[in-house]
């Protein structure tokens, strides 16, 4: 996937809420690299957090170094936005630059930010599941997504998603429109990476019964006095 130093994400998303708990930031991908290879996570900063609610922030680590790049770009609440992330490695140094435009206008600006960090090099190596709209542990992204590319290359401005005409090339390691019931999930680049939920309960047709059973008996007892009598 994206371990090796060179990557772009890009998203349109539309947010809903803040994450409200203290150091804590909505998350709209990540990858947890192994052993020594490059991880990074993707996110929107909280009220309780010591920058602007909204903010993108990009964080990159492996076992012996990790970094938080903070950008100065905001995502307002209920407001369409295209975002644009590259991560450009270059001998010892991660340039990262952020792009941010407000999709609900045409003629808005597409407002950009340039970090550069030496804490993070490029390091090839095993890589995990990509992990979209939560870190597994934290509350997922409250937002609407309209579409997701990651590319495995530091891409051009004038390559980005919304600036072309989408096509998928070599580079391409994912791209996910959302865009009806049918292709929910699917991946639209040729490498065929659909998405899966983290979380989905199967349960057998005895399941299915008990679990009806015990919801009548709930509906009988709160229905009743039952539960009210001595």
């Amino acid at each position: 996937m994206l371990t090796d130093g060179d990557f772009t994400i890009e998203a349109k998303v539309q947010l809903n809420a803040y994450h409200s708990e203290k150091n804590k930031m909505r998350m709209i991908a990540s990858q947890n690299g192994k052993g020594d290879s490059l991880s990074w996570a993707l996110g929107i900063s909280g009220t309780q957090s010591k920058y602007p609610p909204g903010t993108l922030v990009l964080k990159l680590w492996n076992s012996k170094k990790s970094d938080f790049l903070i950008s100065d770009l905001q995502l307002h609440l209920n407001k369409a936005y295209y975002i644009g992330v590259i991560a450009d490695t270059n001998g010892e140094e991660t340039k990262v630059k952020f792009f941010v435009k407000d999709y609900s206008s045409k003629n808005s600006p597409m407002n950009d930010f340039q970090i550069v960090t030496k804490r993070v090099m490029k390091n090839s190596g095993s890589h995990g599941s990509v992990v979209l709209f939560t870190d597994q542990k934290e509350k997922s992204l409250d937002a609407m997504i309209g579409e997701l590319k990651l590319t495995r290359k530091a891409l051009e401005p004038k390559d980005f998603m919304i600036n072309s005409t989408p096509t998928s090339n070599a580079s391409t390691v994912a791209h996910w429109h959302f865009a009806s019931e049918e292709e929910l999930l699917k991946d639209a680049s040729q490498n065929g990476y659909h998405l899966q939920f983290l979380r989905q309960e199967i349960i057998n047709r005895e399941q299915a019964f008990k679990k009806a059973v015990a919801d009548l008996c709930q509906v009988v007892f709160n229905s009743s006095e039952f539960l009210y009598v001595r």
